[in-house]
């Protein structure tokens, strides 16, 4: 001991406050880490009846591409579709051999900002769903 009459490896007094402070950080913390991923998993679960809702109905079997599609693999890997954050954001199909006419639960895709659907053969009307769609971008 020097003459500070504190021993050596001996924490400091921490306050009340700064405790509790620590244990409401913790406590958000693990909140956060079993809260967030069911939220972003019930997107993606959403998300990913829509998109095989699409392939469905659009003869994915016959698309020029399908690779990974109707897979257990993540939906990001999917061909033509990109995930940002957990959650779908373009869609890419173009030119792909879409035959048939879009699903009501493309409305499901909310977090969508692009949808190239061009050069296939869709027909019939377009799902009012798709209103759903508020953050596409032109």
């Amino acid at each position: 001991m020097q003459g500070n009459g504190k021993s050596a490896g001996t924490r400091p007094d921490r306050g009340l406050a700064q405790t509790g402070l620590e244990v409401a950080i913790y406590c958000s913390l693990l909140a956060a880490m079993i809260f967030v991923p069911s939220v972003a998993q019930a997107q993606t679960d959403a998300e990913r009846a829509a998109l095989v809702a699409l392939y469905d109905a659009t003869d994915g079997d016959n698309w020029a591409d399908n690779t990974n599609w109707k897979s257990q693999e993540p939906v990001g890997t999917w061909d033509g579709v990109t995930v940002e954050n957990g959650v779908v954001t373009e869609l890419e199909l173009r030119s792909n051999n879409l035959r048939g006419t879009l699903p009501s639960a493309m409305g499901d895709l909310t977090s969508l900002k692009h949808l190239s659907l061009w050069d296939n053969s869709l027909s019939g009307a377009i799902p009012a769903e798709i209103g759903n769609l508020t953050r596409l971008e032109w």
